[in-house]
């Protein structure tokens, strides 16, 4: 199977090169697009990681590149996915919005069109996530799209609500739509362009094909005829089917069309006669997909009987069915034939070789999606539920998957701890809960009763009981201990959320009331006594039930008859917390208050300065002005004045204090010395200049004050016109003017030098809070209900614009849309804003509506003009890119929260900010946001950690951790559906399972590449563990800095050879990062290592070209090409070749061993006693053992002085050079073995000291051995390593840089493609030995005889050694040296036969 499948990716990979070739020689038609929008960074294409997700709706489209590189494919979930056609990896996600029912690649294969289905054509760049240009093919005010789209390489057409549209691409203009000709024939079926229930085009857009009803009567549509569009005739009806048409399909040449639907036939039709040329019969329910292969011979159909199916035409038959998950909604070829595309109602794009019916690739989400997720109460561990069943364990310390139990036949629905943290519970859509011994895995208990499905699920803080929601209001508590259920409750709505009070004596249960069109809390003792009751008409819940907030609640414990609210307590009959509405916290076991969040009512005044991002505000129900920096929505500091303004150089803050000035520090907070000098009563408005020396104020008697603010003094005041209250003031920007407007709408503008009034103008402006102000209980200060230009020379105020000097009109706004009642200049005067309008100032022309903010108050510029500042109604605040309008950032104090936690000592909250992606920390003794963290991920759950430091995300697919006082990421996990698994840290250090990081992708450009691609240089477990632990990663290499590897293709190699070696030659096209070493694996082992650097001629060239000759077996051969970068620190993609040898057997595959002792070293301090034997004594085992099986045994040790030095060792290994590729080489070495400075070192008996400059020079670094066993020609080879520290255990580490000698074998094995044994003791027991040579070398041997043949074939394979030596190494190293000791164990490539059991 994994043959066939290794073939079928070949053949694929074959295709896609032939096809980029062939796409060179392919002339196209010269057509008008638009240029590339796409411009490289400057610092070239940047580098993403990201989690293959596949489409999460029926597919409806796929179509291939010109080259043959990408595939693209749309959606109903409205995206549309770029992917890596040869890797199947995912490059890129466009978002269309709506239900995208066509894409295509235009000439070149750089952009592509798409159509959805309200008949939207979007062009798009494969470089970009944007849509180049836009346009609708119909003005329908409801469009939909149920009917094919055609293409002729200009012109789009589509069937939009029942009328065909056509648009000419390249301009992007909609053509008028044809009209049928009165009379035409085919009106008899429907009348204009109200067309059948199936329609499909021809490209050409002169014909088309529709399913009809035989009679107005017949709602079947089961009749297809073929028309003309410009005149409407008849040209064939093709008659049939007994049951409605929902599929049809056009061949290539548009000569034949293929039909199926409801009555489960496919039937083929020649459009030249009219006739059927097949019916095809083998679907089990109705069909859904049909399409051609290019040369017309065989078609492919789908359907909801999870099938797709392939035809042979001609002869009328069923060639093979294609069984799928899911209903099959999309079929098609690819260009060559050779391979079939299917995508099923679950998103999956299957790609399957036509020939042998094998799947080759599936194009979807790998990760676990809609998981549940707990932590322990030490938050050492955490528990995850996944869809398909299974409980996954992890390692909060090292982000090491534990253990993964197939638990359940569905989806897992809730998963918890016992307080002990030894078991686990878990829920299921089955109907069943289950108790896990989390130490072996085994199922304790099964608890069977409920009849629907369970959806929650909880176990008490004292681990007697278990409380169960199925359905949407069966409640139960079963006894944990004896499985038995104790009660059953049943209420009368759905139950929201089940718990436990900490007391664990209580239950908590939220539900819905029917009757009273409330959501209820009870709190119940298990016998279902009421404790206690609430009601709200809406209530958010905590992850684990035990918290709500709420806006208004009523607590009904006390028989219903007390109703109160926190704030304003039992005397207020309306219930609110008061007027702002603030969300409270609140036990719902205790009855207590823990906080109470929200903005106080709307920003009623705003203050920003020349420092970007720091804002002074006002809210209605604040006592206090606030100063918040806005790019982290944090509140910086608190002054006592109920208004104020910054000046410009944000140093201080200037509020009206009764009937005079008070100056604030705004570094400290402390107040300055109180102005001198006073108004004649309570200041009512005040406005500073722009250089924040000048302050004008207005009162309630109707005065004008101007003051100096640097002396903080009282300079003139300008005597009222009249007696009544001064709603605003503005100072121009060079000082010269003041203005003040009255309560009467009289403007006044003054003359500041002489206190002279220059001007005066009568408005209609009405104060917006006049109740208010009538009552005397508000009092808005009016920043920015008056505006003076930059320049001075004009005033804004409500509907109008005058001038400075004369009070002349100049321009009046139209009604509705008038900048009122707040309205600014911008800085350079051209523009008006007001609320989330901007006008041009000149002409009054409505320029653009900010659609982000709904709901806007207040808005002005920032101080250079770049971006416009606004707060809405509810307390919102937006900050947005002044020329377009779009929304950079939004803030606000308290958002209502998504999920939320609380500590354990109800210190702190965790809150998820559901329309942000934002983490908010909220301190509840204090009422403070401690922190605002943005996540570029959907959080979905948010747990807290006991210490209030850590908080653990649940993502759509993915689980991560944040330190929250440092604010970051320190690590993301994710499972897969194939139980693999991996740890990142951000800056792309992982750990994982076998083969468990394919499925991260890393995205630069256009290309793609996995996480696999860095294995050797970011797989350090070690860094994840690091990372978690709290130290910082800020020396280590970030993986983004890494650069880009060469492309690597085979070029001019044969297919098939009549000998035992061929030449392969590589095509390397350098991309910017240089070309490294050169590795090729012959069916998956390293036989060619090239570490020759590129030569400068080369490097001088594009393209570089190297061959090598390569030993082959019999038979197939799969050849893989790889190259690093000139860091080697980044491996290409992978180029694959298969070759076909024929020669003459041999007399059979041949054993070659070398073991290697040593035991005596340059430094006397170092020796091993028992290195010489246990190398001696692997030989004669693997010579023992080989016999019977190998045509030929050559076994070789070295373990005298002069034969274990690096030198010679490595001069040893050259002689080896001469194996076969059939030949099995194993390679065996007894020694110390040291990390340093993150480099592993195998100490040769040259080596006098340990230092990490002698070793680099003396000792065989991993690196060295490796290139010498990757150019030993063997495709079979087993590398056993049995070191011995020659220190003490626990090297930290930072010490090794991230690297450990477990980690180091296994990039060792990875890279060689070889199973690698190892083990790793400390001193005192390799001195100490067994049985007179090392454990491991013991183990060895004893497997070699036969222990490792468990299944008693009498052959030992390299797999049945690594699990013996699995098994027996720690207990055997507990029994004698009272430590468990595990060897390392990577197996890689093929498993194959070491030895025969005599």
């Amino acid at each position: 199977m994994k043959a066939s499948m290794r073939t079928n990716k070949t053949a694929l990979q074959t295709w896609v090169m032939m096809v980029g070739l062939i796409a060179l020689l392919i002339v196209v038609p010269a057509m008008l697009w638009a240029a590339d929008p796409s411009a490289p960074c400057d610092n070239g294409p940047k580098t993403e990681i990201f989690i293959q997700t596949g489409h999460a709706g029926s597919v409806n489209t796929v179509e291939w590149s010109p080259d043959g590189r990408f595939i693209l494919s749309g959606s109903s979930d409205g995206g549309i996915k770029l992917w890596d056609a040869p890797s199947g990896r995912l490059i890129r996600t466009f978002v269309e919005g709506e239900d995208v029912r066509y894409v295509q690649f235009l000439p070149g294969g750089k952009t592509f069109f798409s159509v959805n289905e309200k008949g939207g054509v979007g062009v798009w760049n494969i470089a970009g996530g944007r849509p180049v240009r836009g346009f609708s093919l119909s003005r329908e005010k409801e469009p939909a799209i149920i009917d094919p789209v055609s293409f002729d390489g200009s012109v789009v057409r589509a069937i939009v609500s029942s009328r065909l549209y056509a648009a000419q691409l390249s301009e992007g203009k909609a053509l008028p739509p044809e009209q049928l000709p009165e009379g035409a024939p085919v009106k008899k079926y429907f009348s204009g362009y109200d067309f059948g229930h199936k329609n499909l085009v021809t490209a050409d857009g002169k014909r088309m094909l529709s399913a009809v009803p035989e009679d107005p009567s017949d709602i079947r549509f089961k009749k297809l005829i073929l028309w003309e569009l410009s005149t409407g005739k008849i040209l064939f009806s093709l008659d049939g089917h007994s049951d409605r048409i929902d599929a049809v399909a056009l061949s290539l040449d548009e000569s034949y069309a293929a039909s199926g639907g409801r009555d489960k036939t496919v039937r083929v039709w020649d459009l030249k006669t009219g006739k059927a040329v097949a019916v095809l019969t083998g679907h089990q329910k109705e069909i859904e997909a049909l399409a051609f292969s290019p040369d017309r011979k065989y078609a492919l159909s789908g359907s909801r009987d999870h099938a797709m199916k392939l035809w042979d035409i001609e002869a009328g038959k069923e060639v093979r069915s294609f069984a799928h998950p899911a209903r099959v909604t999309l079929v098609r070829f690819s260009p060559d034939s050779r391979f079939a595309v299917s995508g099923d109602a679950e998103g999956v794009i299957r790609i399957w070789d036509a020939r042998t019916g094998e799947e080759t690739m599936a194009l979807k989400t790998h990760a676990d999606s809609g998981y549940v997720l707990v932590m322990s109460a030490d938050g050492r561990h955490v528990l995850s539920g996944t869809p398909d069943g299974k409980i996954r364990l992890w390692d909060k310390t090292t982000g090491k998957l534990l253990e993964s139990i197939p638990a359940h036949q569905e989806k897992i629905t809730a998963v918890h701890f016992t307080p002990d943290g030894k078991r686990a519970l878990s829920a299921s859509e089955d109907k069943t809960l289950k108790l896990w011994d989390l130490a072996t895995g085994a199922m304790q208990k099964t608890f069977v009763g409920h009849k629907e499905k369970i959806s929650r699920a909880a176990v008490s803080p004292d681990g007697q009981n278990i409380l169960s929601l199925a359905g949407t209001a069966d409640v139960r508590l079963w006894n944990l201990t004896s499985g038995a259920e104790r009660k059953a409750f049943s209420f009368p709505g759905r139950v929201l959320s089940i718990g436990f009070a900490d007391d664990g004596r209580h239950l908590l249960i939220a539900y819905e009331d029917k009757i009273l069109d409330h959501r209820i809390i009870k709190v119940l003792t298990p016998e279902g006594r009421e404790v206690r009751k609430y009601m709200s008409a809406g209530f958010h819940f905590s992850e684990d039930g035990k918290y709500f907030l709420a806006n208004e609640y009523w607590e009904l414990t006390d028989g219903g008859r007390r109703a109160f609210s926190p704030s304003t307590g039992p005397k207020k009959q309306k219930l609110y917390l008061d007027i702002a509405k603030k969300s409270s916290l609140v036990d719902i076991a205790g009855g207590g208050i823990l906080g109470r969040f929200g903005q106080s009512g709307a920003f009623l005044s705003l203050s920003a300065c020349a420092e970007e991002g720091i804002v002074l505000t006002k809210s209605r129900y604040d006592r206090n002005i606030v100063l918040w920096d806005i790019r982290t929505g944090l509140e910086i500091r608190r002054f006592a004045a109920g208004h104020g303004l910054l000046t410009y150089d944000g140093r201080k803050i200037v509020a009206p204090s009764g009937n005079t000035l008070q100056a604030f520090d705004r570094a400290s907070g402390a107040p300055l010395a109180p102005f001198t000098g006073r108004a004649s009563m309570e200041i009512s408005a005040l406005a500073l200049s722009p250089d924040g020396s000048v302050a004008v104020t207005g009162d309630v008697a109707g005065e004008v004050q101007l003051w100096d603010i640097g002396a903080g003094t009282l300079k003139k005041s300008l005597p009222a016109q009249e007696k009544e209250m001064i709603l605003a003031t503005a100072v121009s920007f060079d000082r010269r003017f003041a203005a003040s407007l009255a309560r009467s709408g009289v403007i006044r503008i003054w003359n500041m030098n002489d206190g002279r009034k220059v001007s005066e103008v009568k408005t209609e402006y009405k104060p917006i809070y006049a109740e208010e102000l009538a009552a005397g209980d508000f009092v808005d200060y009016g920043s920015g209900i008056l505006a003076f230009s930059p320049d001075g020379l004009r005033l804004a105020c409500g509907s109008g614009v005058w001038e400075a000097a004369t009070g002349k009109n100049l321009l009046t706004f139209a009604q509705p849309n008038v900048p009122y009642p707040w309205v600014v200049f911008s800085p350079d005067g051209r523009f008006l804003l007001s609320r989330n309008m901007t006008w041009d100032a000149s002409s009054g022309r409505l320029e653009q509506t900010l659609e982000c903010v709904k709901n806007a108050a207040k808005s002005f510029y920032s101080a250079d003009g770049r971006f416009i500042l606004s707060a809405d109604l509810e307390g919102g605040f937006y900050v947005m890119d002044a020329v377009t309008g779009r929304l950079i950032r939004k803030f606000a104090d308290f958002v209502p929260p998504g999920p939320f936690d609380v500590s354990h000592d109800k210190k702190m909250m965790i809150a998820v900010e559901k329309d942000q992606n934002k983490l908010t920390v909220w301190d509840l003794t204090s009422g403070k946001k401690n922190a605002a963290i943005a996540v570029d991920q959907n959080i979905l759950g948010v747990l807290l950690t006991s210490d209030r430091r850590r908080a653990i995300l649940k993502h759509g697919i993915a689980i991560s951790e944040y330190d929250l006082p440092a604010g970051k990421e320190l690590v993301q996990l994710v499972s897969f559906t194939d139980g693999g698994w991996i740890v990142m840290t951000p800056e792309g250090y992982y750990n994982a399972s076998s083969r468990g990081d394919r499925y991260i992708n890393v995205r630069i450009g256009e290309s793609v590449y996995g996480i696999e691609n860095y294995r050797e240089s970011f797989f350090r477990p070690e860094a994840v563990r690091m990372a978690l632990s709290g130290d910082s990663l800020k020396d280590f290499r970030k993986l983004t800095d890494v650069k880009e590897p060469p492309i690597v293709r085979i070029v001019d190699t044969p297919a098939s050879v009549s000998a035992d070696e061929v030449h392969v030659r590589l095509n390397l096209h350098e991309q910017g990062g240089g070309i490294g070493d050169i590795h090729l694996y012959l069916n998956g082992t390293a036989v060619v290592l090239d570490t020759r650097s590129v030569s400068e001629p080369e490097k001088s060239q594009q393209a570089v070209f190297r061959a090598y000759p390569l030993k082959l077996v019999r038979g197939r051969n799969i050849i893989h090409a790889t190259a690093l970068n000139g860091d080697n620190n980044m491996r290409s993609n992978e180029a694959e070749w298969e070759v076909t040898a024929s020669y003459a057997a041999a007399a059979g595959p041949s054993l070659a061993a070398l073991a290697i002792g040593v035991g005596g070293y340059g430094d006397p301090g170092l020796k091993l006693p028992y290195a010489a034997a246990g190398a001696e004594l692997v030989a004669g085992a693997f010579k023992g053992a080989g016999e019977g099986i190998f045509a030929k045994a050559e076994i070789k040790a070295l373990t005298r002085p002069e034969e274990t030095t690096a030198e010679a060792i490595l001069r040893e290994m050259k002689a080896f050079q001469t194996l076969r590729a059939e030949d099995l080489f194993v390679f065996y070495i007894s020694g110390f073995a040291v990390v340093e400075e993150g480099e592993y070192f195998l100490v040769t008996s040259n080596v006098n000291s340990l230092s990490a400059e002698k070793l680099k020079t003396d000792a065989i670094a991993l690196r060295k051995l490796q290139e010498a066993l990757g150019n030993i020609p063997a495709a079979k080879k087993l590398i056993l390593i049995d070191a011995c520290k020659p220190g003490a255990d626990g090297q930290t580490a930072a010490q090794t840089k991230g690297m450990s000698e477990e980690t180091a074998l296994k990039i060792f094995g990875g890279t060689l493609g070889s199973t690698v044994l190892s083990s790793s003791v400390p001193l005192p027991e390799a001195l100490e030995g067994y049985q007179g040579h090392s454990l491991f070398a013991h183990l060895v041997t004893e497997g070699l005889k036969g222990g490792a043949d468990a299944e008693k074939t009498g052959f030992i394979k390299t797999t049945d050694l690594t699990r013996y030596m699995r098994n027996e190494m720690p207990a055997l190293s507990e029994k004698i040296f009272k430590q468990i000791r595990y060897p390392v164990v990577s197996i890689n490539g093929q498993a194959f036969p070491v030895g025969k059991v005599k």
